[in-house]
């Protein structure tokens, strides 16, 4: 489902594999990816960014991670070609967008 957030292009996806499918397709500027509390279902989030650190097409594609966890460290294995920035809450889902959008300003510079 695609939808404007702000001034930007977001599209939801309902499963992470639809999410993998999408950014296979359709190359986008950035991802955004929920990590769970559960995990299982962090492991599956860690295997979509090792995923997709194996495809060319979306190797390069910083992803920006939104966790709930206050000290929150990514496997050492994961996304050694890539940015990865996270974000902890509590975040302001008002001033979000341009959090990210900082960050990913910062990256270009």
């Amino acid at each position: 489902m695609a939808l404007e957030f702000m001034g930007w292009d977001v599209v939801a996806t309902d499963s992470i594999s639809a999410g993998l499918r999408f950014c296979l397709i359709q190359p986008c500027d950035a991802i955004l990816l929920a990590i769970p509390d559960d995990e299982v279902e962090q492991k599956t989030c860690f295997d979509f960014i090792e995923t997709l650190d194996q495809n060319s097409i979306v190797e390069s594609t910083p992803i920006l991670l939104l966790t709930q966890q206050p000290v929150f460290t990514l496997p050492k294995h994961l996304s050694r070609h890539r940015a990865v920035y996270i974000l902890s809450k509590p975040f302001d889902l008002l001033t979000l967008p341009q959090q990210l959008l900082a960050l990913l300003c910062a990256e270009d510079s």
